[in-house]
C-alpha cells in the first residue's frame, strides 16, 4: 500500500471515531423530566476530541501533501472549509438559541405550575446533560470536520507562502 492511500485510510478511520464519539455524546441526551445524578459524563469526551483534532489535521496534512494540492486548491479547501464553518456555525447558536427557549418555555408552564426559572436556566446552559443533544449533533459534527480541513488547508497554504518568500 501506498502512503498516499494510508494517509487517507487513518484520515476516514479517525473520522468514523469522531463521528461515533458525537454519536455518543448525543445519545447521553436526557428528557427535561430526568435528572442525572452523575452530572454530565459526555463533558469527558471533549477532553478525547481535542487531542483526536489534532492528530487528524497532521494526518489530513500529511494527506493532502502527499497529494501535492496546489495552492490555488488550498485556498479554495480554505474558503469553502471557512465559509461552512461561519455559516454552520451561526446556523447552531440560532437552532442552540431557540431549543433553549422552547425547552424553558415547556419547563415552566409543564402540569400548570411556574418553576424555578433559575434551576431551569441551569440545567439549559450550555454544557449540562439536558443539552447533549445541542452540543453533540450532527451540526457540530459537520462544523468539527470542516474546522479540521480549515486548519490543514491553512497550514499547508502558509507552509507553502513561507517556502517561497524571496530573502
Amino acid at each position: 500500500m501506498d502512503s498516499k492511500r494510508n494517509d487517507g485510510l487513518i484520515a476516514v478511520g479517525l473520522l468514523f471515531v469522531e463521528a461515533g464519539l458525537f454519536g455518543f455524546g448525543h445519545g447521553m441526551s436526557v428528557s427535561p423530566e430526568v435528572s442525572s445524578g452523575n452530572g454530565n459524563p459526555a463533558i469527558l469526551l471533549i477532553f478525547v476530541l481535542i487531542p483526536l483534532f489534532v492528530i487528524h489535521v497532521r494526518a489530513v496534512i500529511r494527506f493532502l501533501h502527499r497529494l501535492q494540492v496546489r495552492p490555488f486548491g488550498l485556498a479554495i479547501l480554505l474558503l469553502l472549509n471557512g465559509s461552512s464553518v461561519l455559516f454552520a456555525s451561526i446556523y447552531q447558536i440560532h437552532h442552540y438559541r431557540t431549543y433553549r427557549a422552547e425547552l424553558i418555555n415547556h419547563l415552566m408552564h409543564r402540569e400548570g405550575t411556574t418553576r424555578d426559572l433559575e434551576y431551569i436556566r441551569s440545567i439549559t446552559s450550555a454544557f449540562d446533560i439536558h443539552m447533549n443533544d445541542q452540543t453533540f449533533n450532527s451540526m457540530t459534527f459537520f462544523i468539527f470536520t470542516c474546522a479540521i480541513f480549515l486548519v490543514s488547508s491553512s497550514f499547508l497554504l502558509l507552509h507553502h507562502w513561507w517556502l517561497n518568500v524571496p530573502r
